[in-house]
């Protein structure tokens, strides 16, 4: 692994970094590199289920709908089919063993 630090620095708006601190708030995470971490996390996710042909989706469980996450990067992913982004395992199907190391 390697771990070589890069700074990366961009601007944005005040309202936008407003919506950094509020999730921050929301979820109790201590600092924006936590938050970067988390959402680099999710849609790193998001673009491999994307490229397996997968609708990444929030769940109602209670009544059974779902509503599909809606992202032009997503939609650009699906378009390589049966790729991976790289650091997603591919998921085990319920009930099967975990392999043997």
């Amino acid at each position: 692994m390697d771990d070589e630090v890069v700074r990366i620095q961009f601007e944005m708006t005040r309202e936008k970094a407003a919506d950094l601190s509020r999730l921050m708030r929301l979820t109790a995470i201590r600092s924006r590199r936590e938050l970067f971490d988390h959402a680099l996390t999710f849609f790193d996710w998001g673009v491999t289920e994307s490229m397996r042909g997968h609708l990444v989706a929030a769940i109602d469980e209670g009544n059974g709908l779902y509503q599909p996450v809606l992202m032009p990067a997503f939609a650009t992913a699906r378009k390589f089919p049966g790729l991976q982004s790289g650091k997603r395992p591919k998921p085990r199907r319920p009930g099967a063993r975990a392999a043997r190391r």
